[in-house]
């Protein structure tokens, strides 16, 4: 049996995984990664309208209005 479980909060992911039977765990992998715009400041909504080539015009909207609602709760 495998299980996981992902998490993000601000600039930071994390993914936890399990390996064994439940209750009798056997391996526990965890990885954080650190999500950050480069080069520094530079805003998150100027970063995603520099690889729009690259993105569907529905995920770029998406980016853009969680920027949107980020920067209108700050």
């Amino acid at each position: 049996m495998i299980g996981y479980h992902l998490a993000y909060d601000n600039s930071l992911c994390g993914m936890v995984m399990t390996q064994g039977r439940q209750r009798q765990v056997i391996n526990i992998g965890l990885g954080i990664k650190q999500i950050s715009v480069e080069p520094k400041g530079v805003s998150v909504a100027a970063y995603a309208e520099s690889f729009a080539h690259k993105v569907c015009p529905d995920h770029l909207a998406r980016l853009l209005a969680m920027t949107d609602m980020r920067l209108a709760t700050s």
